[in-house]
C-alpha cells in the first residue's frame, strides 16, 4: 500500500511540475493587464512562461515593444527570480534582472522604450500623449541594502502632445546613482519650447518624482495656455508636477 501510494505522489509531483514548467507564456498577460488597469498588455505571445516572448502594447495598439525573457529554473529553489530579457530586434531590449527579498539588481541593461507606453501608466495622463522613445543604459545596477552602480536614460525628440497643441521638450536626460538611503537623480533638458528640470528618488518601497515645467521668452502661447493642465501653477508660469508611488510587493 506504501508503494502504491508513493507512486501516485511521484505521478503527482510529475505532473505538476510539468504543468508548472510547460506553462504557456500568455499567463503572464492577465496580471499585466490588472496591474496597470488594462492600460498596457502583452499580446502575440509564445513560449512558455519561463522562457517566451512576446509584444508590450498600449490597448489601442498606438505603440509596441517586442520582448523575450528566459528565466533560470535553479535559482527559483533558492527563492531568486533570474530573469535575461533578450534583445530579439536589435534595439529593443535586453540585459538580466535579480531579484530575491532583499534586492533588485540589473546587469548590462538597455531599454528603447516608446514614450508613450510610460506615459499611459500614469492614470492623469489620459488625454495627453508623450512623444519620442526614451532609451535607458544601466552597465550595472543594485537597488537593496547597499545601492550600488548607475542608471542614464535620455529621450530625444521629446514632446508632449494634447489635442492640437505638441509641446517640444527637445532632448530630456536623468542621472540617477546610490543616494545615502536609496536612489537619487535629476532630469533637465536641451532645447524644446519649455525649460524641464526635476528630480527622481528611491527610497526603501517607495518612488516619486519632482519636475518644473519653465516657459521661455520664445514659448509659443498654445504651450503657455496648455501648462496648467500638466501640473500646479508655481506663480511665475511655469508649473510643477509631483509624482509618488508604491513598489509592489
Amino acid at each position: 500500500m506504501a508503494l502504491a501510494w508513493g507512486r501516485r505522489f511521484a505521478i503527482l509531483a510529475i505532473f505538476v511540475a510539468a504543468v508548472a514548467v510547460l506553462a504557456p507564456a500568455s499567463l503572464v498577460e492577465t496580471p499585466l493587464a490588472a496591474r496597470t488597469q488594462n492600460r498596457l498588455r502583452l499580446s502575440e505571445s509564445a513560449g512558455f512562461w519561463w522562457k517566451g516572448r512576446g509584444t508590450l502594447a498600449l490597448a489601442d495598439g498606438s505603440a509596441r515593444l517586442p520582448v523575450a525573457w528566459r528565466i533560470e529554473l535553479s535559482p527559483l529553489l533558492r527563492g531568486r527570480f533570474v530573469t535575461h530579457v533578450i534583445d530579439a530586434t536589435g534595439d529593443a531590449a535586453r540585459g538580466t534582472i535579480t531579484t530575491d527579498a532583499r534586492r533588485v539588481e540589473v546587469r548590462d541593461a538597455h531599454v528603447r522604450i516608446p514614450a508613450q507606453i510610460v506615459g499611459t501608466l500614469d492614470p492623469r495622463m489620459r488625454g495627453i500623449a508623450l512623444g519620442g522613445a526614451i532609451v535607458v543604459d544601466a552597465p550595472a545596477l543594485n537597488h537593496g541594502d547597499a545601492p550600488s552602480g548607475a542608471l542614464r536614460a535620455t529621450c530625444e525628440r521629446a514632446r508632449i502632445v494634447a489635442g492640437e497643441t505638441v509641446i517640444d521638450l527637445g532632448t530630456v536626460s536623468l542621472a540617477a546613482a546610490p543616494a545615502r538611503d536609496g536612489w537619487s537623480g535629476t532630469i533637465g533638458n536641451t532645447g524644446g519650447d519649455i525649460v524641464v528640470t526635476g528630480t527622481v528618488n528611491a527610497r526603501g518601497s517607495g518612488a516619486g518624482a519632482a519636475l518644473s515645467l519653465q516657459p521661455t521668452a520664445a514659448t509659443p502661447t498654445n504651450v503657455r495656455d496648455l501648462l496648467p493642465r500638466l501640473g500646479s501653477p508655481d506663480g511665475s508660469g511655469g508649473v510643477r508636477i509631483a509624482w509618488r508611488g508604491e513598489r509592489a510587493g
